[in-house]
Parts: C-alpha cells; structure tokens; sequence
C-alpha cells in the first residue's frame, strides 16, 4: 500500500506547477498542460496571472493559465515549455527524466549532490 502512496505522490509532484499564491508557492494540477514536453530553450511558456480588468470572468477567483507561445507554430508542431532550468539529477528527481550530455547546466548544489552520492552508495 506504501509503494502505491509513493507511486502517487511521484506522479502528482512530476505534474504540478508551482505558482505565486499570498506570498507562498502553492503547487496546482493543469489539466492538459501537464502532458507537454519540456525543452531547455524555448520561448513558449505557462503564465500563470490575473484576469485583466474588463476581460468576462468566468466562474473561479479571476486567474488564468495560459499557454504563451513565444513563436509561431505550424500545424502538428510539438509546443515545449521549460519546466526548469536545473542540473540533471535534480530534473532526475523532480520529473522523472534527465537530458545528458545535451544539459548545458550540469553543475548541481553540494547539497543536492550529497544527496545524489548517498542514493548511489546504497546501491
């Protein structure tokens, strides 16, 4: 029962955005957007923002997301965002995947790499 709790709460942390909310960082699940890639560089982003003033609300505490691409996109084209602009093993353990070789920021915090050294000791 522990793995599958494990196993949810790695795949709920993998997908959520962490967005500005009274002075904290509140983690949130976006429907769809979790499914899009990540690429380190690219312009496209998610913004996360209040409903300008004027604009119709909708039903909801008058924020948005929204998808901002930050080029133009032909039919078919794979739309990326960048989830984070990290060292390989902190992308390891937060979502799940690393970039090799092609990460131009391979350096990690100390404490980050302790971390990283102890888990490969256990093994």
């Amino acid at each position: 029962m522990y793995e599958r709790y494990l196993s949810a709460i790695a795949a709920v942390r993998s997908r959520c955005f962490a967005i500005p909310w009274n002075g904290r960082k509140l983690k949130t699940l976006v429907p769809v957007v979790d499914m899009i890639n990540h690429q380190q560089h690219t312009r496209s982003a998610m913004v996360f923002d209040r409903i300008p003033f004027g604009h119709a609300r909708r039903a909801g505490s008058g924020y948005v997301f929204e998808l901002v691409a930050g080029q133009n996109y032909t039919r078919g084209q794979e739309v990326h965002i960048a989830y984070a602009k990290s060292c390989n093993e902190r992308l390891l353990l937060v979502y799940g995947f690393d970039l090799g070789a092609a990460n131009d920021k391979r350096d990690c915090h100390p404490v980050l790499q302790s971390v990283i050294d102890d888990l490969d000791d256990e093994e």
